[in-house]
């Protein structure tokens, strides 16, 4: 399945770790099989994948399933996040397979969380983290300039012809963003946010620094709004488990 490579995705603020993590998984891996192998053939073990459009249809597309800082999140739009944290893990279940090494989503990730706890509480930190960014610029008065508004639009009419060919509509680009899980409503939310970290970096700190200085100070200062985002699940919603859907 082809991605949206056009949206460049914000650095992470707090999941660097989950990839430190895997990279070390993988390296770990690699290291261990080579170590083994003059002694034991390597047998790949093969990966039972989640059934991503059984899950999807766990819920109602439109269902409310949270609110972060009082804003209504519907379940396409959690499952976006949800969704890309599961294919994050099963990368690293791909990866160990190949070198003979069986994970499942009953193993641990780390002491006292089992990995199919880490994309929900993965996708929980990518939604306050938007939250974050969106606070910032409230509290400090940053707005978005009509040019950029407009580069934005431009942004979504490239990406439409892109992925649906020449003359293509908003409607098709929904149509294609769908198949990835990605509703038109997070696409719209990361284009702008990301437009909105960048003005942030310009306008609170000067833009973007060679030693990385200016990006540090920025990120500190939505560390400090994220620790006043408040997530909640919806009363009576309740998150299905990966595990239900593995097959």
């Amino acid at each position: 399945m082809k991605k949206i490579v056009s949206l460049v995705l914000l650095i992470c603020l707090l999941f660097t770790g989950f990839i430190s993590y895997r990279q070390v998984l993988a390296v770990k891996a690699e290291r261990e099989a080579a170590a083994s192998s003059d002694e034991a053939e390597i047998i790949p073990v093969e990966v039972a994948l989640v059934d991503r459009e059984a899950l999807l249809a766990s819920h109602a597309p439109d269902e409310v399933v949270a609110t972060v800082d009082g804003k209504e999140i519907r379940w396409d739009e959690y499952y976006y996040f949800y969704s890309s944290f599961i294919e994050e893990v099963e990368h690293i279940f791909t990866y160990f397979g190949a070198y003979g090494y069986s994970l499942t989503w009953e193993d641990e990730y780390e002491e006292g969380m089992l990995f199919s706890e880490v994309p929900p509480v993965n996708a929980e930190g990518s939604i306050c983290q938007y939250t974050a960014i969106e606070a910032l610029a409230q509290e400090k008065g940053i707005t978005l300039s009509e040019e950029t508004e407009e580069e934005l639009r431009a942004q979504t009419a490239a990406d439409a012809e892109r992925y649906c060919g020449e003359g293509a509509t908003e409607e098709q680009l929904e149509a294609y963003l769908a198949e990835i899980y990605l509703p038109l409503s997070v696409y719209r939310q990361m284009l702008r946010t990301n437009a909105l970290y960048r003005q942030e970096l310009s306008d609170l700190f000067g833009g973007a620094s060679d030693d990385g200085s200016n990006e540090a100070a920025l990120s500190a200062a939505l560390q400090e709004c994220l620790r006043e985002v408040q997530f909640a699940y919806a009363d009576g919603f309740s998150l299905p488990d990966i595990r239900d859907y593995v097959g």
